[in-house]
C-alpha cells in the first residue's frame, strides 16, 4: 500500500507551477518553521524533482514495524505504530514543543468507528450522509427542502433560483447547529415539518440575509446569530465521486493539508492536517 508514496517521496517527483507559486509566496512564513524550511527552502525549480526523504524513511518504518503474520495483523500493527508508536511520539513531542493541545494519549485513545449514515429519502433513492460532526446532513437539508418543489415544471431560472436559496437555508443550519452529533437534531433538521418552515422563507427575490433554523434548535457556535457566518475563508477542495459497474458509489473529500498553513514536523517528514484550522472550541 505504502510502496508507491515512498517512490515518490524518496526518488522524487516532477515539483508543479502551483507548489512553487505557494512557496514563493509563503516563505517568510515557512522560514519560521525549521522542518518547513529545510525541506522547501530555498524553493525548489518547477520540473525538477522534488523529495522528501524524512516521509519516505516514515512510511519504510512502519512497514517494517508492522511486517509478518496476515493482512489483518500486519495492518493492526501499522496502526499501532502510528497512533501509540514511535508516530505519536514524535506528534506528540512537536506539539508539546509548540505548546499545542494534541498530546499522545488523545491519539492513543483513538480508533476508527463504524457508524450509522445519516440519510433520507428522496424520488425513491435512499440518500446516504456523514453524520454531522461533518458537513454531510447539508445535502439531505437541501434535499428535504427540494422535496416540496416539482422541479420538472419550473425553468432553468427558476430551478437555479430554488436550489440557490435552498443551499443558503442548509448551510446556515450547518454553520450555526452542527457539531458534537450527541448535540445536533437531526431527527428536527431533516424532518417534512421542519424543512416547511424552512422552505416558506423562500420567496421569487434571492434573499441576502443569513438564516439558521434557531428557536427549537440549540445553538452550537455562540456568535453566529449576528451574521457573521463561520469566518474561515475555503481555499479550494479535492472531491472525488467514483462509481463501479456494479452500481456501487462513493463520495469522499479527502481535503485539507495545504503547506503554508501547518508546520512540517522534522523527524516524520508532514505536517499535522489543517482542517483543525475550522475547528472551534466553544
Amino acid at each position: 500500500v505504502l510502496e508507491h508514496a515512498i517512490g515518490s517521496a524518496d526518488e522524487g517527483f516532477p515539483l508543479v507551477q502551483g507548489v512553487r507559486t505557494t512557496i514563493d509566496r509563503t516563505a517568510s512564513l515557512l522560514a519560521t518553521w525549521h522542518g518547513s524550511r529545510d525541506l522547501y527552502l530555498p524553493a525548489p525549480e518547477v520540473g525538477k524533482l522534488f523529495r522528501n526523504p524524512a516521509l519516505a524513511a516514515t512510511y519504510r518504518r512502519i512497514v517494517e514495524e508492522s511486517s509478518g503474520g496476515s493482512r489483518e495483523e500486519e495492518i493492526e500493527r501499522a496502526r499501532s505504530a502510528f497512533y501509540e508508536g514511535f508516530v505519536a511520539e514524535e506528534i506528540g513531542r512537536f506539539v508539546a514543543a509548540e505548546e499545542g493541545l494534541l498530546t499522545v494519549d488523545d491519539l492513543a485513545a483513538w480508533e476508527a468507528t463504524l457508524e450509522e449514515p445519516a440519510t433520507l429519502e428522496y424520488a425513491g433513492l435512499t440518500v446516504c450522509k456523514t453524520q454531522p460532526w461533518g458537513a454531510g446532513p447539508v445535502g439531505l437539508q437541501q434535499l428535504a427542502l427540494l422535496r416540496g418543489y416539482d422541479l420538472a415544471e419550473l425553468s432553468e431560472a427558476e430551478l437555479v433560483h430554488v436550489v440557490t436559496e435552498c443551499a443558503k437555508l442548509a448551510f446556515a443550519d450547518r454553520d450555526a447547529l452542527y457539531g458534537d452529533g450527541a448535540h445536533v437534531r437531526l431527527d428536527i433538521l431533516l424532518s417534512e415539518e421542519y424543512a416547511s418552515e424552512r422552505r416558506a422563507l423562500i420567496g421569487e427575490d434571492a434573499s441576502s440575509e443569513y438564516r439558521p433554523g434557531f428557536g427549537r434548535l440549540p445553538r452550537i457556535h455562540a456568535g453566529i446569530e449576528a451574521g457573521v457566518g463561520s469566518g474561515e475563508p475555503s481555499r479550494g477542495t479535492v472531491h472525488l465521486d467514483i462509481a463501479d459497474r456494479y452500481g456501487n458509489v462513493i463520495s469522499a473529500t479527502p481535503s485539507g493539508g495545504w503547506l503554508q498553513s501547518s508546520p512540517v514536523i522534522p523527524a516524520l517528514g508532514w505536517p499535522l492536517g489543517t482542517r483543525a484550522q475550522m475547528f472551534w472550541l466553544e
